[in-house]
């Protein structure tokens, strides 16, 4: 690059004239609420249902894991699977979860309640063949009661007493504290916000369980060898299939209509009577609308296909790139973006700028208004 061609990159060429911020961001929110259009008709013509059968063979297995672990049931009204979620019923948690630590984690069958509705193949521990038989430290002598009595009722004490916080107690045989057996819930209980000893309701234990219920599932079941890859796989294919119906929209907008615009405008550009043009101030070439639109791409890819456990990590990460991009847009001299800076590249304003296609075109332009 010569030093006359670096010149014209470092200050504003002239006939040229930037896009106002204004407008620039207006075209950007048309062509950001066309991607979104586009990307959400793709995927509900198409891509959903390429990726709908792996998907829902995955989904069947996760369902069976979370009906064999009695933490979710099957509505029949609504044909859905369900987390229980009943307002004081503290005897359905206990149930549950202890049913889920003591049963369904050790391979240990439980014996089936004389009112059950259930037949006997409910109650069977899943587990004993798949997760437990053959591993040298089995989980139920890791999963007791007593560890449960411990870890999830969090009885700490033997005998209770006036400062007691603990909302369960060692059930009692003839007055005899029996370890054996599941705590059993306390009417009063040690508040510490009120420094005095309180009556404890079902609907208060019942709330104090639901939450060790809900991370039973979410913060132990889920990570189980055994369910975790159905639900991982869940999670990459349903990524994959918005990516795609995304990628391929922002090649439409951002890269093919804009091959057929004038100063390769995108509609929200040309709506706003935008262009494009290199960082010179000459004719941009086709191959820079590729590089213009890498950042963008690799910024979906990162969003959908990063792997960190929540969604809302991802679309943060996308912000700060979006929140970069405007600040460079800003700040620099040509309000160059992340993709301007890529594709050496400025948005112009259309009605006010001329865009020549080299330096001899635009010499004839100027000596011929010159002499006029």
């Amino acid at each position: 690059m010569n030093n006359e061609r670096r010149a014209r990159q470092q200050s504003l060429p002239r006939h040229t004239l930037l896009a106002p911020l204004g407008k620039r961001i207006i075209a950007f929110i048309i062509d950001v609420a066309m991607l979104l259009a586009l990307t959400i008709v793709l995927y509900f013509s198409a891509s959903q249902f390429i990726f709908a059968n792996s998907i829902n063979r995955n989904y069947d297995k996760l369902f069976k894991e979370d009906f064999n672990s009695h933490l979710f049931y099957y509505d029949a009204s609504t044909q859905t699977r369900k987390q229980y979620k009943e307002e004081g019923n503290y005897k359905l948690y206990l149930d549950t979860l202890s049913y889920y630590y003591l049963h369904y984690l050790t391979g240990e069958n439980v014996e089936v309640p004389e009112d059950s509705r259930y037949d006997e193949e409910f109650y069977k521990a899943p587990n004993y063949q798949r997760y437990v038989k053959g591993t040298e430290t089995l989980p139920k002598d890791y999963y007791t009661v007593a560890w449960f009595n411990e870890n999830i009722l969090e009885i700490k004490v033997d005998e209770p007493t006036e400062s007691t916080v603990s909302y369960f107690e060692y059930d009692r045989t003839d007055g005899v504290i029996d370890k054996t057996k599941i705590g059993v819930r306390r009417t009063k209980h040690w508040s510490t916000k009120v420094n005095a000893e309180v009556e404890v309701s079902e609907g208060e234990t019942a709330a104090v369980l639901f939450e060790k219920y809900k991370a039973a599932y979410f913060g132990n079941l889920m990570n189980q060898d055994y369910y975790a890859p159905y639900y991982n796989e869940i999670t990459l294919l349903t990524a994959i299939s918005w990516l795609i119906p995304a990628l391929f929209a922002s090649i439409v907008i951002y890269l093919i209509i804009p091959l057929f615009m004038k100063n390769y405008a995108t509609l929200g550009k040309k709506f706003q009577k935008l262009g494009l043009c290199a960082l010179d101030g000459y004719k941009m070439q086709k191959w820079q609308l590729i590089f213009r639109i890498i950042p963008l791409l690799l910024t979906l890819v990162l969003i959908f296909l990063l792997p960190v456990p929540s969604y809302y990590i991802c679309f943060a990460i996308g912000a700060v790139i979006l929140m970069i991009s405007i600040g460079l847009a800003a700040a620099s001299p040509k309000h160059a973006a992340l993709h301007d800076y890529c594709g050496r590249t400025m948005v112009i304003d259309a009605n006010g700028s001329i865009i020549f296609n080299d330096e001899i075109d635009e010499q004839e332009f100027i000596d011929a208004e010159d002499q006029q």
